[in-house]
């Protein structure tokens, strides 16, 4: 099912105080991310605080109806988790909120997407939702590197945001790196972060 584009208007992304992304987190966070792949709100709250991490909220008037997680370094960006509310999905409302954090992320020069592998999906149905989320991607304008990563277990593929210029395979798989090392123990970099 294709996403609908209705047109959007007064929508904008807002960074979120820490009574929001605590509801955020309990509220959708939980809901919408495998137990796996879901970070705590303890080590998020813990990036957020070293200046690694931050969540906005894309915002209808007060109401946040979508959020995104970053991650990032001096020149990149890892766009962590990415969630419209239930309601207010295929609305047009996630392709919203990559536009306007595409204008917010301008000065980056790698913002850096990863989803999880379609192939490596456990029956048909976790095959086509993999599909699908790849797709909002690629149809936004988000590059496919070709780049396949395993994290924590989980097999993920790279995408990149549009530049200038295209990056280097290897560039892009050391600014990979180097967003894990911003939030994660040494000892659990070296054992769960590796290129394919």
């Amino acid at each position: 099912m294709q996403e609908h584009r209705t047109p959007q208007k007064n929508l904008r992304l807002e960074l979120l105080d820490e009574e929001q992304r605590r509801r955020v987190y309990i509220e959708h966070m939980k809901e919408d991310f495998p137990p796996a792949e879901l970070k705590s709100l303890e080590e998020i709250e813990q990036g957020i605080t070293e200046g690694c991490y931050r969540i906005l909220g894309l915002m209808d008037q007060n109401e946040v109806i979508g959020y995104v997680c970053l991650v990032e370094t001096k020149d990149a960006c890892l766009i962590d988790y990415l969630a419209v509310i239930p309601e207010r999905r295929n609305s047009g409302a996630g392709s919203e909120m990559l536009r306007l954090l595409e204008k917010r992320l301008q000065d980056r020069e790698y913002v850096i997407v990863e989803v999880e592998r379609p192939s490596l999906g456990e029956n048909e149905d976790e095959v086509i939702l993999r599909r699908r989320r790849m797709d909002f991607y690629l149809r936004s304008g988000i590059l496919d590197t070709g780049i396949d990563v395993r994290c924590f277990g989980e097999g993920f593929r790279i995408l990149e945001a549009k530049r200038n210029e295209t990056h280097r395979r290897s560039d892009i798989i050391q600014r990979y790196r180097d967003l894990y090392q911003c939030t994660l123990p040494v000892a659990l970099y070296g054992d769960y972060i590796q290129t394919e």
